[in-house]
């Protein structure tokens, strides 16, 4: 007999929740203050992209590998996880969709052109990435498409916000979704996450440790004022339409 025939128990998905992203955008300080949460639990170590790695088709036996994660996990207790890339995997949001269609979903967007420059500046650092900036940038551009996907190599890809969004609204309801601003989470960290506990239903607990590190890294030089200006030129039309979308101002992310 199938685990999911019509004499079985109805199987009820243990995650109710992700944070899926974006890289760079303040996802790893949002969960490391949400696992401190008395009514969640999120794994110690994050999933390491789950729904990524792991491109197959939804089935029964997924379903229990992915929650063999979440083992520890108190009955009583909301679950959760985080991937800062999830978002930018159309195949891991579907996924996603099939293991959870009412899962809740918290997405943290940053100013694409800092983005870009922080997720270079890790690459340099980590040893990836020897062109400067403007010049990697510029040969990722070549290759620009929706599902040009380079991991390592991603600076403007990741940052094209609105095709991301656009994508998710085909196969979630705008009401499991919550869009973040990262400098929200930063400059107003009470606030925000009052929001996300709000969002996932749970107690706002204001005094849940705050995180201050956001896992910064430091830049030898700051991006120049030309090299800015040719990435907002680039993301500009894309941001037009998020703030379309979202109904947010990001006229910040301009300037």
């Amino acid at each position: 007999m199938s685990a999911l025939s019509s004499k079985s128990p109805v199987w009820q998905p243990k995650v109710q929740f992700i944070i899926g992203g974006v890289q760079k955008g303040g996802t790893t300080a949002l969960w490391q203050i949400l696992r401190r949460h008395p009514e969640i639990y999120m794994p110690g170590n994050k999933c390491q992209d789950y729904f990524i790695s792991k491109p197959v088709a939804f089935t029964v036996a997924r379903n229990i590998e992915y929650e063999k994660l979440f083992c520890d996990a108190p009955a009583d207790k909301l679950c959760g996880e985080a991937s800062a890339s999830y978002i930018f995997y159309p195949h891991a949001m579907r996924l996603i969709a099939h293991y959870n269609p009412d899962i809740k979903l918290i997405f943290i967007l940053r100013d694409p052109v800092a983005r870009a420059y922080s997720h270079w500046n890790m690459g340099v650092q980590k040893g990836r990435e020897d062109r400067p900036f403007i010049e990697a940038v510029r040969a990722e551009q070549k290759k620009l498409g929706m599902f040009h996907r380079k991991y390592h190599f991603s600076y403007s890809t990741r940052g094209l916000y609105s095709q991301q969004v656009a994508y998710l609204l085909k196969i979630f309801r705008p009401d499991q979704m919550l869009f973040l601003r990262s400098k929200q989470l930063r400059e107003n960290n009470e606030e925000t996450v009052k929001r996300v506990c709000e969002f996932l239903g749970v107690g706002d607990h204001t005094k849940l440790p705050k995180n201050k590190s956001w896992h910064a890294r430091k830049y030898d030089n700051p991006i120049s004022p030309q090299e800015r200006a040719e990435l907002i030129e680039f993301f500009k039309q894309d941001i037009k339409h998020l703030e379309q979308m979202l109904d947010w101002d990001c006229s910040d992310w301009l300037i």
